[in-house]
């Protein structure tokens, strides 16, 4: 089993020699990396050379985190496909625990991450799903049973069989947000992954220029899409989609543009309930007034999980590690 790394970049000048290198120092060193600079301004391309680390550098103008990594799947020659963006960095082990979790039929695999801060200081992610121990051959029924109450998805740490990622085309370039969740439940469906419940990765939650922070409005819209995209292959999801409907017309409201408002009327309307959609049509009418109290609302949600000692999940993203591309 041998490892392609697929890394795209954009703008990722302050970090992405430290993701490089820690993508090189693997206890199981990788079969090789590849760098997909996706139209960058700033001096990544220049990081990249003074790295210190062989790359496979290509260039794409501006294809989004799906369309550059599309390309390195493309160039990829190893047996698996792992997933690094430019602004977060493996632990030493991660390539070496993966390939000893994943069984004969599984086709991709997942594992924790933890989360680190420019100030030094770290979140610890647990373990939220009945999985105790690396566990390989899971289904897609496990999938959706995990995912329908907690959505956690770490791309940081995920990895693909090569032949099954091209057999359904890869990433869809469409999706321009949350294209790796739409991936992921094409990939397992009908066939088998792995699970590790422990950390083997480090994804950079305060990057200014994150999607999260920048586009929320979106990223939310396009995590909607990938829901509904997959609802047929995926019924058990369908709370789910009615909970990423929510969040792509509160975020609309509460950060987006109006065409963001538009769009998400279009897309999540039927699948809110009729009491939600009084409270959204509120919104989307006067949506000064929908932003003070749904900041009311997020702020006793803090203080409550506070107070269950679950200090900051409140305030975390709902889906961990989804295209950062560092910083696209």
């Amino acid at each position: 089993m041998n490892f392609s790394v697929i890394m795209p970049c954009y703008n990722a000048g302050p970090w992405i020699a430290q993701a490089l290198r820690s993508a090189a120092a693997q206890t199981l060193p990788p079969h090789e990396i590849i760098v997909i600079d996706d139209g960058s301004t700033d001096d990544s391309v220049e990081q990249i050379k003074n790295s210190g680390v062989e790359v496979r550098l290509l260039r794409t103008n501006r294809a989004n985190g799906a369309g550059a990594r599309n390309t390195g799947i493309e160039a990829a020659t190893g047996d698996w496909v792992a997933f690094l963006d430019a602004d977060d960095e493996w632990l030493p082990h991660h390539l070496e625990t993966a390939a000893s979790v994943i069984g004969p039929t599984d086709v991709a695999y997942m594992a924790l991450q933890d989360f680190f801060y420019e100030d030094g200081s770290e979140h610890k992610t647990p373990n939220e799903w009945p999985v105790e121990g690396p566990t390989p051959g899971l289904t897609d029924e496990d999938l959706a049973r995990f995912w329908r109450d907690t959505l956690r998805y770490y791309m940081t740490t995920v990895c693909v069989r090569l032949d099954r990622l091209r057999e359904v085309g890869a990433f869809d370039a469409q999706q321009v947000r949350r294209h790796d969740i739409d991936m992921f439940m094409r990939v397992v469906k009908g066939h088998t992954w792995a699970y590790n419940p422990s950390t083997t990765a480090r994804y950079r939650a305060d990057n200014p220029t994150s999607i999260g922070r920048t586009s929320w409005a979106s990223s939310e819209y396009f995590a909607h899409r990938a829901m509904r995209k997959n609802l047929d292959a995926y019924p058990a999801l369908a709370p789910l989609v009615r909970d990423c409907a929510r969040r792509c017309l509160a975020s609309a409201i509460t950060n987006g543009s109006r065409e963001d408002r538009v769009r998400a009327k279009k897309a999540a309307w039927g699948d809110v309930s009729p009491r939600a959609r009084l409270a959204f049509r509120v919104g989307l009418l006067c949506p000064p007034l929908f932003r003070f109290l749904n900041s009311r609302r997020r702020k006793r949600l803090i203080e409550s999980q506070a107070n269950r000692g679950a200090i900051g999940q409140a305030s975390r993203p709902w889906i961990e590690g989804a295209g950062a591309q560092g910083g696209q």
